[in-house]
């Protein structure tokens, strides 16, 4: 999820779609009054060096950022964040809440979405992944049927 101030967006990052691609695009033209949720680890580790905008709570926040988002940006810490409903896949509504009807009316919001079918094998494979499915791609059809 970002909300850049700096050039009126905010990007809804919807699960499965491909969105880490595009947040990782996203994050170059972001500054420190922006605010930008953490990707994965690996995916933070990736665009390192990249002139990638850091997550929010790993940038000094500008003068002119309002003090909650100041605040939540020093902390530096994602359970803090996601206790303030900021997290990556931070709902519309929540995120509405977070930073008011003015910046909400006034930013172009957008998402990514994603084939139906492609984004269902998708999270279909990343289930299989979690529940230790070392069958999914051997027993794909069984597995899938079970899983829709």
């Amino acid at each position: 999820m970002i909300v850049s101030n700096t050039h009126n967006f905010i990007f809804l990052k919807v699960s499965k779609t491909g969105g880490s691609s595009v947040e990782a695009y996203l994050r170059r033209f972001c500054g420190p009054g922006d605010i930008v949720t953490w990707l994965d680890d690996d995916e933070e580790e990736a665009i390192k060096g990249t002139g990638a905008c850091p997550p929010m709570g790993f940038n000094k926040p500008a003068a002119g950022v309002p003090l909650p988002a100041r605040l939540l940006m020093a902390l530096n810490h994602r359970k803090t964040l996601r206790r303030h409903g900021l997290s990556p896949h931070a709902s519309a509504a929540r995120v509405k809440r977070y930073v008011g009807d003015a910046v909400w009316n006034g930013h172009l919001k957008f998402c990514v979405v994603r084939n139906p079918l492609d984004r269902s094998v998708s999270q279909f494979f990343w289930t299989a992944a979690n529940r230790d499915w070392h069958d999914a791609a051997t027993n794909f059809h069984a597995r899938f049927d079970e899983f829709l």
